[in-house]
């Protein structure tokens, strides 16, 4: 399902109104970011800190979905994002957007090493 893109970053296909192809690069977690901020009216919203927790609500996945998907898309709207999901299952989007961000994060680095056979990761989107 995931493939390699020379020189564009790592990508997750997902069908929404059509075939399309989510990429959560730097470009899109920056974007993210700053959209959460502006919704959420704070000055600091780390999607880092959120994923960590696990803290992820409706508004975040699909602000990630959103500037996920622009890469294709510059003129695509959040609105827009949100009539797509309605063809898709949120659970659905969740799970892809999981794929998408292992991708783009990589192998967590816990700040204590877990013992040979355990892992300390967790699952930032349940």
């Amino acid at each position: 399902m995931a493939e390699t893109l020379p020189g564009l970053g790592l990508s997750v296909a997902i069908e929404l109104d059509r075939p399309r192809t989510l990429r959560l690069n730097a470009r899109a977690l920056y974007h993210t970011e700053l959209e959460l901020r502006r919704i959420y009216g704070e000055k600091k919203i780390s999607l880092n800190s959120l994923l960590l927790r696990g803290d992820l609500g409706f508004v975040d996945l699909y602000v990630l979905l959103w500037q996920g998907l622009r890469h294709e898309d510059p003129a695509l709207t959040l609105e827009h994002v949100l009539e797509m999901a309605d063809l898709v299952a949120a659970g659905r989007v969740a799970g892809l957007l999981r794929e998408a961000l292992a991708q783009a994060l990589g192998p967590a680095e816990p700040p204590d090493a877990a013992p040979a056979g355990e892992s300390n990761h967790q699952d930032p989107l349940g």
